[in-house]
């Protein structure tokens, strides 16, 4: 058995699934007002989560490896997944300060768009 290929495997990818494994976390906090509601708001990205899990494997398999290959499928979902993830720790930094200037931000829009987007990207 070769062991140089299976640590080599682990060493490139431990850091993007584990950076993928903070997504639902963070957006659990992002969205989490009250603490009362911990439960429907994390069974909610959850929820999301799973359904682009299984949009995002049906649509990958079906449509997007014939039409766009491989490669570039692999190089939109990291831009997306990058772009997503600079974007939600705009909106923390955002909402910090409005939390501590005592106004609350209206965002909820663009934070649902952005996890849906996570959602989707995320297992495929």
């Amino acid at each position: 058995m070769r062991l140089g290929s299976l640590y080599a495997a682990l060493a490139i990818r431990f850091l993007p699934v584990m950076l993928l494994g903070v997504y639902s976390p963070f957006a659990i906090r992002l969205v989490l007002r009250a603490t009362q509601r911990s439960g429907t708001v994390s069974g909610t990205v959850y929820g999301m989560s799973t359904a682009g899990s299984i949009a995002g494997t049906l649509g990958t398999t079906f449509f997007l490896i014939s039409t766009i290959g491989t490669r570039a499928i692999t190089l939109w979902l990291g831009v997306v997944g990058i772009g997503c993830g600079l974007f939600l720790f705009a909106l923390d930094r955002v909402h910090l300060v409005k939390k501590v200037s005592g106004r609350r931000l209206g965002l909820s829009s663009s934070r649902s768009s952005c996890l849906l987007v996570i959602a989707s990207a995320r297992k495929t």
